[in-house]
C-alpha cells in the first residue's frame, strides 16, 4: 500500500501553521529551526515523485529576521504570502521573498483573509478598548476602511467564493 503520510522535516523545533499554495505543489510553513519562527516552502526533491511517496524535499527559507513570522498564507493565484509579524504585523511579499508590504502595524495578531481575485485583504484586530472590527485593504497595500463599524465584536471575516460578500462573526 502506499505511504498515507510523508514526513517533510526532521528538526526537533516547532513547525507549524501549515498552507498550501493554490496548485497545491508548494507546502508553506513556519519553523523555529533557527530560533525563532521563521517562514519556508517545502516541495518534493523529483518533481515526478507525489508527495505522499516522497522521502526527500527540498526546504526553502523565505523569511530570516529576529522577528517571529507565522500564519502565513499563499495568495489565490500563487505569487504571493501574507503572514504575521511579531505582535500583530500583516505583511504582503511575493512567494520567494523580496519587497514587502506592512499593511498592519498593530499590537494584536489579526485574523485576515485573502479575497478570492487576491485584490483584497480583510482582517479583525482588537482596537483599545479590546473591541474587534473588521477591516479591508488592498493586498498593495493602501488605506484600509473599517466595514463592521459596530461598538461590540467583530471577527473572523471570510469572502464568498466569487468575491462579492464578506461575512464575519458578530457579537449584536
Amino acid at each position: 500500500a502506499k505511504p498515507p503520510t510523508a514526513r517533510v522535516t526532521t528538526t526537533p523545533e516547532r513547525e507549524r501553521d501549515l498552507s498550501w499554495s493554490p496548485d497545491g505543489k508548494t507546502l508553506l510553513f513556519s519553523s523555529a529551526a533557527n530560533g525563532n519562527d521563521d517562514l519556508y516552502t517545502a516541495v518534493p526533491s523529483s518533481e515526478e515523485t507525489p508527495w505522499p511517496e516522497a522521502f526527500n524535499f527540498q526546504l526553502t527559507p523565505i523569511t530570516a529576521t529576529p522577528a517571529e513570522e507565522y500564519a502565513a498564507t499563499f495568495s489565490p493565484d500563487g505569487d504571493r504570502i501574507a503572514f504575521i509579524r511579531g505582535r500583530g504585523q500583516l505583511v504582503v511579499q511575493p512567494k520567494d521573498g523580496g519587497a514587502e508590504t506592512v499593511l498592519l502595524d498593530h499590537w494584536a495578531a489579526p485574523d485576515y483573509a485573502w479575497s478570492p481575485d487576491g485584490a483584497w485583504i480583510a482582517y479583525s484586530t482588537p482596537n483599545v478598548h479590546y473591541n474587534s472590527e473588521v477591516w479591508i485593504v488592498a493586498s498593495a497595500g493602501g488605506e484600509r476602511y473599517n466595514v463592521s463599524r459596530h461598538p461590540d465584536d467583530d471577527f473572523a471575516p471570510r469572502w464568498s467564493p466569487d468575491g462579492r460578500r464578506l461575512v464575519w462573526t458578530a457579537k449584536r
